[in-house]
């Protein structure tokens, strides 16, 4: 068989494994956006080290949301 007759098969994901997997993706993805900003959020009132803490932990949050939408598409 020549070099350019050859052919390299591949069973790619079909449409409900892809599906499932993404949509597992979304979730776990958003359950851990929702939990990181549920648990940053303090009980009393904050001194200014404190409330450096929440802001990062918060952002981290955040930044989880735009993962979670790709996911879901």
């Amino acid at each position: 068989m020549e070099p350019s007759q050859r052919h390299i098969s591949y069973h790619p994901l079909r449409t409900p494994k892809a599906a499932a997997f993404a949509g597992l993706g979304f979730a776990v993805l958003q359950i851990a956006s929702y939990w990181l900003m549920q648990s940053s959020l303090p009980a009393e009132a904050l001194n200014k080290e404190e409330l450096v803490q929440f802001a990062l932990d918060l952002r981290l949050g955040l930044n989880l949301f735009p993962f979670a939408g790709i996911a879901f598409l």
